[in-house]
């Protein structure tokens, strides 16, 4: 694999090694002398392009997200084979997961700014991403691209950065209502077996990212259940080991209550 990704990039790779923090277990770390590089291999064209697009976008929007590399051929992927290849440029700094276990103020601040420009520069479904996978009670107005997996470890921070906060691994995105990765965000940042309901990150998200009050009248009312939802659909659709399932179903029992 080294020798035919040099025959098709100019970055001089001297080492691959599988990222073992990968679930599905396509993700694999690239070296250089120099710098640090991530590669994903998909099955999918059409994901792969999307993905593609979507990081240009993102990257042509200011977007702290990681950048995709070209080949010699100035595309984004190659083909080997009959897999698609991406090589991503590695976000510099820390996922939230190795700087935090209760999100603080400033965080959810710099959070709820960040997800809002992300859901308001993406309003439109340009890259033909699936939409969510499960029916919609009530029909909501806003809808974007959804990162749709904004764990504490897709949540990168840097304080070079302007506005501090990056997102990668936006393998899981959908397009839909914005108020689903609202609900995701608070589901996964916010509440937990160990430490509860941080109802203090939660209300500073919310009140920072629903500065409209039209907005926040119409979607905050259903934010428990949008949460609710989406945990079910996670719990039924993954694999998850008995400790991580449990750690799902508490974060619904808590909601619930």
């Amino acid at each position: 694999m080294l020798e035919k990704l040099n025959e098709l990039y100019n970055l001089n790779i001297t080492k691959i090694i599988k990222n073992k923090e990968s679930t599905i277990g396509n993700v694999y770390n690239i070296y250089t002398k120099t710098t640090k590089y991530i590669m994903k291999i998909y099955d999918s064209k059409k994901h792969t392009l999307s993905m593609i697009n979507v990081h240009s976008f993102l990257n042509q929007n200011n977007m702290n997200v990681p950048k995709i590399i070209l080949n010699k051929n100035n595309k984004g992927y190659v083909i080997i084979n009959k897999k698609y290849y991406v090589i991503y440029s590695y976000l510099e700094g820390k996922s939230l997961g190795k700087i935090f276990q209760v999100i603080d103020k400033e965080t959810s601040i710099l959070l709820a700014k960040k997800l809002k420009e992300f859901h308001d520069i993406t309003k439109e479904n340009k890259y033909n991403l699936y939409e969510i996978p499960f029916k919609n009670d009530k029909t909501f107005k806003r809808t974007s691209i959804l990162h749709f997996d904004l764990t504490k470890s897709n949540i990168f921070y840097n304080n070079k950065w302007q506005d501090k906060i990056g997102f990668i691994d936006f393998d899981d995105a959908k397009y839909g209502p914005s108020i689903y990765d609202v609900a995701i965000l608070i589901s996964l940042l916010f509440i937990s077996k160990k430490y509860g309901i941080n109802k203090e990150g939660i209300e500073t998200f919310i009140n920072t990212y629903y500065e409209d009050e039209t907005i926040k009248n119409e979607e905050v009312p259903y934010l428990k259940e949008c949460a609710i939802k989406w945990l079910d659909y996670t719990i039924k659709t993954n694999n998850f080991d008995a400790s991580i399932k449990e750690n799902f179903e508490i974060k619904k029992q808590l909601l619930e209550q």
